[in-house]
């Protein structure tokens, strides 16, 4: 009887398998996509492919280049200081 039952969870682990991959448009199953989806290749697409940032320092007046979102978008000088 266990042999049976196994088979038929088999069965059933296919067929969900197989029902998810055509729900999500995906072709044959354990096929590779790369990495989380997008393109094959795993580069995908982006909203903010072509767009400049804007990384000047978010102090008055200032006009230097920040570093970036890690640091509050301040620059060197100004990273020590209170200005938010």
């Amino acid at each position: 009887m266990a042999n049976g039952f196994e088979g038929f969870l088999d069965q059933l682990a296919n067929t969900l398998a197989d029902r998810i991959a055509a729900a999500m448009g995906g072709g044959a199953r354990g096929a590779r996509t790369g990495s989380g989806g997008g393109k094959p290749d795993g580069r995908r697409n982006s909203r903010m492919k072509g767009r400049k940032l804007d990384m000047t320092c978010r102090y008055p007046n200032c006009k230097n280049r920040s570093k970036g979102p890690r640091f509050s978008f301040m620059c060197e000088k100004h990273l020590g200081k209170k200005a938010k």
